[in-house]
């Protein structure tokens, strides 16, 4: 039986699910129905910055102290009682480390990946796990997902965010029929951020229309295998 310390940064994850310059969506791009398995993605990847590391299999995660400045409580992954996340063969746990202060800085996210238009995108949502029995604190976590686009060979792995600031243009200028709310930005309330509403189906039809346009893109997050995997 294994378990998972683990400090939610919460403040990375606002980075990259709740401010600005990536896209969020109240629902799904990808669902169970719809994802598949990618191989070569399960493992850990890494450049000077960032560690991906891709887990399928609950049984495979060590026991290990992961330091952030954010606690939020301890969690414990047991195997036996896994079934919930792990029961469905297409998920991926997903845990995501800022290396770039004195401790990384970890969360853990549920992802699925699906493909449209030829292209691989990997849809995450924050782990609703670790939290206790908070239920003021659970109330104020509003679940949301972020896309991007993903490819991978053997030792390398590309990801590619969509970049809030293009739809909100291109929704701003009526170049774009899309499903969303208008949301005050986190630190400046004179500014407004974009919260995508639209169903599964939709999103669907929207990222395989765009999943060639560099311009729907943040820059790319290149990554190699870890020589120290699991």
């Amino acid at each position: 039986m294994k378990s998972l310390k683990h400090f939610s940064a919460f403040a990375l994850c606002s980075i990259i699910l709740l401010s600005g310059c990536f896209l969020k969506s109240v629902h799904p791009l990808v669902t169970s129905k719809d994802a598949v398995i990618l191989d070569g993605l399960e493992g850990v990847w890494e450049n000077k910055d960032q560690r991906w590391t891709f887990m399928k299999d609950p049984s495979s995660i060590p026991t290990m102290d992961i330091n952030g400045p954010n606690f939020m409580g301890e969690i414990s992954f047991e195997t036996d009682s896994n079934t919930t996340i792990f029961s469905d063969n297409k998920i991926y746990l997903v845990m995501l480390e800022d290396l770039q202060g004195a401790k990384a800085d970890t969360t853990l996210f549920v992802g699925y990946v699906g493909k449209f238009n030829n292209h691989y995108f990997l849809d995450l949502s924050l782990l609703g796990a670790g939290l206790e029995n908070d239920d003021l604190r659970n109330a104020h976590l509003f679940p949301v997902h972020s896309f991007s686009r993903i490819s991978l060979n053997e030792w390398d792995l590309n990801i590619q965010f969509f970049k809030d600031t293009w739809i909100k243009d291109l929704i701003l200028n009526n170049r774009v029929r899309i499903k969303h709310e208008r949301i005050p930005a986190q630190l400046d309330d004179t500014e407004e951020d974009i919260l995508i509403t639209a169903s599964t189906e939709e999103l669907q039809t929207f990222v395989s229309k765009y999943s060639s346009d560099e311009r729907a893109f943040r820059t790319l997050i290149e990554l190699n295998r870890s020589k120290n995997e699991l």
